[in-house]
């Protein structure tokens, strides 16, 4: 019996981890999104949103990627930023590994996030997320609240989506 101790990390990203995020973003998005998003749609978000320039570019942007690893080992991250509202943090990206997920990853995230947005200031949180994916009800469990369906076109694509929000209290 190994008696070692789990270590979780959460930290934010260098350099050196976009091709860790673009790793584990081909890893995630097939087993998550290929039974209710067309498979060209998710090749072509993937192309588009997840090689080192478009990272590089989105961090530009003002998004800051947290990156989770247990013993050394990434298997999720999570992206947020600032919205025009200063009240309002936005999560953009919440993955983790198939392997992994309902061991409270999401969670931490969720909580490491809520935790900075308050250090800033903001009041809630605010998501997009697939109307048709299974994370909305993980979502609902963390205390995110539909705020209201978004369809935003994408390429040949409409994206359909819930935007999710969440109340922080001190």
């Amino acid at each position: 019996m190994d008696s070692r101790k789990s270590m979780i990390e959460i930290n934010p990203i260098t350099e050196y981890d976009l091709k860790t995020i673009a790793g584990l973003a081909h890893k995630i998005w097939w087993p998550t999104y290929s039974s209710f998003v067309p498979l060209l749609q998710i090749e072509t978000m993937l192309a588009e949103f997840y090689n080192p320039e478009a990272l590089k570019s989105q961090i530009a942007q003002g998004h800051t990627f947290l990156l989770i690893k247990e013993n050394g080992v990434p298997f999720g991250f999570t992206s947020y930023s600032p919205t025009e509202d200063p009240s309002i943090v936005k999560i953009h990206k919440l993955y983790v590994d198939p392997d992994f997920q309902g061991k409270g990853a999401g969670r931490l995230f969720i909580e490491k996030v809520a935790q900075i947005a308050l250090e800033k200031g903001a009041q809630q949180l605010e998501l997009m997320v697939n109307r048709h994916n299974p994370a909305v009800s993980f979502y609902k469990k963390m205390g995110f609240q539909i705020f209201k369906p978004v369809d935003t076109p994408y390429h040949q694509f409409v994206l359909e989506d819930f935007m999710m929000r969440k109340p922080l209290y001190h």
